[in-house]
């Protein structure tokens, strides 16, 4: 139960950083300031080795109906108690932030 929760804690975090992330790339049009929203939204929430895998962004000429701005992240998550490691299982949890491109 404490695995699943912490698994589920991690998940949800992820979905924000990468929400704040589309959200950056749909303002400013910077892959590398989405990117590093993303990774500063997590901060200390022991997500450290996240991955940031892609970044969509708006530019100057997208409208509404343009595709959207969107980040992806990724993140091995192992299990935290003893169980975990008898068992030998992780997982790799994934994130997609998609935020309509403002024009």
């Amino acid at each position: 139960m404490i695995d699943f929760g912490m698994l589920l804690n991690r998940q949800l975090l992820l979905t924000e950083a990468a929400r704040e992330g589309a959200r950056v790339a749909a303002l400013t049009g910077s892959a590398s300031q989405a990117s590093d929203r993303a990774t500063t939204f997590l901060g200390d929430s022991g997500l450290g080795s996240t991955t940031v895998t892609a970044v969509t962004v708006c530019d100057a000429t997208s409208t509404p109906s343009s595709a959207p701005a969107e980040v992806d992240l990724s993140y091995a998550y192992t299990p935290l108690t003893p169980l975990g490691d008898l068992m030998n299982y992780s997982f790799t949890l994934t994130a997609k932030g998609v935020m309509s491109c403002v024009g």
